[in-house]
């Protein structure tokens, strides 16, 4: 190089371009730690197995409902990953969230609310127990109480979380399960087939049986229990609502499996009575009706207790088998007349399936 090269070039020159050097150097290393970091997930929090987060929003997925008495659960479940970016999860942290070592994250929601099909009711209601199953793993993903009319519940109706697996799963190993009072209703996530057991009946519509007693023009009159009897029942029966057949009752929980309950309301009218000669007595008392189905008797009721000259009027309710159709609903109390006469009277009506 030429003296007058020399002299052109500066003499801060050569530190200049060193500290570039070292510069770009630091730089190519930041980007390599932070690609290698971003490939890696760091920074990031490892989730351990059974661990959830709240996510931000309901992920997308398996849409799967679950009904009940009296409300319907509605989960959702999304695809098996191993890491989730932290703008999905809830809260300030701004690291993503890793799975264990060999294991899955499963991003699902669930939300509670009362079926749009059922009048809403003052009845005590149970809380909803929702779990995730994988494999022999049971994850629990919480709990719902769905509040009664006018009023709020202290319980969240709604959550959307993210799950922590030890093991690697697929969609096709999930389920869910949602437990109400005592029974336990199963979702394949996959198929989103639900082994329902007695809740299945809820999953179609109400079987009802009508005796055509529902109005007074049906004229469902009493009969004497027995011809010889000195006072026959007069011009005077009772109503009988449709008997439905349904799976869950608010007092009596569950029907046992093969079974449902029938629910029958009955308004009994008190009938007079009148003798050989012709003599007629209107009625004063009547006893509680005695109500079976098909000869068995009923599991419990609601109101039919004795009455005066209105009658008796309530509820009966029976445990029927799910494989035999209803077919006589019968009907016995006592009349005590006016002149202290105690006259028996029965009626028996065949019940006919109402599509």
């Amino acid at each position: 190089m030429s003296t007058t090269e020399n002299e052109a070039t500066p003499s801060w020159m050569p530190t200049l371009r060193a500290l570039l050097s070292i510069a770009l150097a630091i730089t190519a290393i930041v980007l390599g730690t932070r690609l290698v970091g971003q490939l890696r997930g760091d920074p990031a929090e490892v989730l351990v197995a059974g661990e959830t987060r709240s996510l931000r929003t309901e992920p997308y997925g398996l849409e799967h409902t679950v009904l009940l008495p009296q409300s319907e659960v509605d989960v959702t479940i999304g695809q098996p990953t191993d890491a989730l970016d932290d703008e999905l999860i809830e809260g300030t942290s701004t690291k993503a969230v890793h799975a264990p070592e060999g294991g899955t994250l499963v991003p699902l929601s669930w939300s509670l609310r009362q079926r749009a099909d059922v009048a809403a009711s003052d009845a005590e209601q149970h809380p909803a127990v929702m779990r995730l199953i994988a494999g022999d793993t049971t994850i629990p993903l919480g709990s719902a109480t769905l509040p009664r009319p006018g009023q709020t519940s202290d319980s969240p109706d709604e959550g959307s979380i993210v799950v922590a697996l030890s093991h690697d799963v697929e969609i096709d190993d999930l389920s869910v399960e949602v437990e109400y009072d005592g029974l336990t209703q199963i979702v394949d996530v996959a198929s989103g087939e639900i082994d329902a057991g007695v809740a299945q009946a809820l999953y179609v519509p109400l079987t009802n049986f009508d005796a055509d007693c529902v109005e007074v023009e049906d004229n469902c009159d009493y009969g004497p229990v027995s011809d010889r009897q000195p006072f026959q029942p007069l011009s005077t029966g009772f109503l009988a609502s449709y008997l439905t057949l349904y799976p869950y009752d608010h007092e009596l929980g569950w029907a046992e499996e093969g079974t449902l309950w029938g629910g029958v309301r009955i308004h009994s009218f008190g009938p007079g009575g009148t003798d050989a000669a012709g003599n007629f007595f209107s009625d004063a008392r009547q006893a509680a009706p005695r109500v079976t189905l098909d000869g068995r008797p009923l599991v419990a009721r609601d109101g039919l207790k004795a009455g005066t000259i209105n009658g008796s009027v309530g509820r009966a309710i029976f445990s029927v088998p799910v494989d035999t159709a209803p077919r006589i609903l019968e009907i016995r109390t006592v009349s005590t007349l006016e002149n202290g006469v105690r006259m028996p009277v029965r009626a028996a009506r065949r019940l006919h399936r109402v599509d």
